[in-house]
């Protein structure tokens, strides 16, 4: 909808379809850019099935965070 505005996570692959604002002359790209979110993972550890551990272990992962900065995010950490 023209003029519309909405909140969400950066990725470079909406750069095609998605204007994103600088805020004070920032880009979502810069290290202090005024607005971030953070991805948490919640579980209980004696509940945890094999294929939900995996997945944790991969997004912590090198290639995970490769995939992750080259998307033009910053990787979750432990």
């Amino acid at each position: 909808m023209d003029g519309a505005i909405g909140f969400g996570t950066y990725s470079t692959t909406f750069e095609p379809r998605v204007r994103f604002l600088r805020i004070d002359d920032r880009y979502p790209t810069d290290a202090d850019y005024p607005s971030k979110i953070t991805i948490g993972f919640i579980h209980r550890e004696g509940r945890i099935t094999d294929q939900a551990r995996a997945f944790l272990d991969f997004v912590v992962s090198p290639k995970a965070k490769a995939l992750v900065t080259n998307m033009g995010a910053i990787p979750l950490t432990e």
